[in-house]
């Protein structure tokens, strides 16, 4: 091979790496968190959104409730952390779905928004949750989720995440009319 054609495949690996690295980098991760904002460089970004039939406070109990989260959701095996307040800067470590996560919450104003951003792998995720009343009785939940880093084609795919994310929603929607109904 030439010396042009070994410049070039440096240059765009160099390329990729840089992007991949700030994909990666906590502090950004964090501040785009802090923002309700999703990375819009990385290599995978889903928007998802479901009404779920129950008023805004229930769902945001739910969700605000970090530590509930495996009671609820069979794909999250277990919290290292317990007592965890949904508030900004608070870290906690987690699995979900074989992947271990470390997470920082970024921004939490109960009750309509929970965002945290996440390592796993050599990943950097962002995940920004938002809660809108619908009607009396129900809430719209937007979820918006970028994932970036080294090979994450190989890891992930917008079809997944997305599939992913509507079974979180699933199990949500489950739990927060089964509360819904007992507070009744």
């Amino acid at each position: 091979m030439s010396k042009w054609i070994y410049m070039g495949l440096f240059c765009v690996s160099m390329l990729v790496g840089l992007s991949a690295c700030n994909a990666q980098d906590p502090a950004y991760l964090e501040q785009l968190a802090s923002e309700q904002e999703v990375n819009t460089k990385a290599d995978v970004i889903i928007n998802s959104d479901r009404i779920i039939d129950a008023p805004v406070n229930v769902v945001w109990e739910i969700m605000s409730d970090i530590d509930g989260w495996p009671l609820w959701n069979a794909s999250v095996f277990k919290m290292e952390k317990r007592d965890i307040q949904a508030v900004s800067g608070n870290q906690f470590q987690w699995v979900y779905n074989d992947h271990e996560f470390v997470s920082t919450i970024g921004a939490a104003s109960s009750p309509n928004v929970l965002s945290y951003s996440s390592l796993s792998g050599g990943h950097g995720i962002v995940s920004v949750w938002k809660f809108e009343e619908w009607n009396k009785d129900s809430t719209l939940v937007t979820v918006e989720q970028s994932v970036g880093g080294f090979f994450i084609a190989v890891f992930y795919d917008k079809e997944e995440l997305k599939m992913l994310t509507e079974e979180w929603l699933e199990h949500l929607q489950s739990e927060s009319k089964r509360r819904f109904v007992t507070e009744q």
